[in-house]
């Protein structure tokens, strides 16, 4: 059942090493195309990478709000009440976002071991439903600004 969505993203690395994706996050055209689709709130789970996104705070500017969370019980929580998921593919993360009805733009690891996520969440995003975008970490921003998310 759909929870009430609060107006934010939750961007995630879940409990992977996904430096490529808070790298590609971490510019002035990510903080632009999240504007471009209406928010002005991103709450960040970094995951267990090494990258930690650090230019992302100077190009929110007035009226963007950015808080990095910690990876804990509240993960789902926050995925649940989230207007627009961003985040690794974890079956769990996407289950939990199905079940809450929130829009989801899964970002594929080119490191993954198996070939099997890219191609499960393409799969999905070619599905009927609009709720869900697949992307690789260079595709991104730019997929952002121009997907549909209605």
């Amino acid at each position: 059942s759909a929870v009430e969505k609060e107006d934010y993203v939750f961007l995630t690395a879940g409990d992977t090493d996904f430096d490529a994706l808070m790298q590609a996050v971490d510019t002035p055209a990510f903080v632009s195309a999240l504007k471009g689709l209406g928010y002005n709130n991103l709450k960040v789970h970094v995951g267990l990478g090494t990258y930690k996104p650090h230019h992302i705070m100077k190009h929110a500017g007035i009226g963007f709000s950015i808080t990095f969370v910690d990876h804990d019980t509240m993960v789902p929580k926050r995925v649940a009440k989230a207007s627009l998921v961003i985040g690794h593919f974890d079956p769990a993360a996407l289950v939990d976002a199905l079940r809450s009805g929130s829009r989801l733009a899964v970002v594929t690891n080119p490191k993954a071991q198996q070939h099997q996520e890219h191609l499960l969440a393409t799969t999905l995003a070619h599905a009927p439903w609009r709720f869900l975008h697949a992307f690789t970490p260079e595709s991104l921003v730019q997929g952002l600004r121009s997907v549909d998310f209605t």
